[in-house]
């Protein structure tokens, strides 16, 4: 039985799995080791033995990230009927100042991922999640005087 541990253990638990997160988050191939990253067709793929390959698309300017869990194939991006394993959604609110009455935007970023009963399967989404989270927040500049500061959130569905 998995317990929910927090990222950061999960990290200290699997330091080469980590490392190899994040060579897959910043795009970068690692045909070495256990876990092994590799580009495919504007998908980067994380190998680990004795899993299905985990299939990535992202696009950092905009932070949109699409997971998916596949044995065999690439997924089609187009179709709909091909639901993430991985997402990013993107929402945008408006919130009133406490001494004026102006509202200022703030934008919220949600990686949300499903959660699978493969207790492997899901400590590599809790950790992956947690990798999206940080890169995310840390290419987020400091908030205009029209906006807010983004909020980054992680959710199991």
């Amino acid at each position: 039985m998995v317990t929910q541990d927090s990222s950061a253990d999960l990290a200290q638990k699997f330091p080469s799995l980590s490392l190899t997160i994040s060579k897959l988050l910043d795009k970068r191939e690692k045909n070495y080791g256990t876990f092994q990253v590799a580009k495919e067709a504007g998908f980067y793929s994380l190998y680990i033995p004795s899993l299905p390959s985990f299939k990535l698309y992202q696009n950092d300017k905009s932070h949109i990230y699409k997971g998916y869990w596949r044995e065999y194939g690439l997924p089609d991006l187009k179709d709909r009927s091909c639901k993430p394993d991985l997402v990013i959604r993107k929402k945008q609110k408006q919130v009133p100042l406490r001494k004026t009455n102006k509202l200022i935007k703030q934008r919220i970023y949600e990686i949300v991922y499903k959660y699978d009963t493969s207790p492997e399967i899901r400590s590599v989404n809790q950790l992956l999640a947690s990798f999206i989270q940080s890169k995310i927040e840390s290419s987020m500049s400091s908030a205009s005087m029209e906006e807010m500061m983004p909020l980054v959130l992680k959710k199991e569905i």
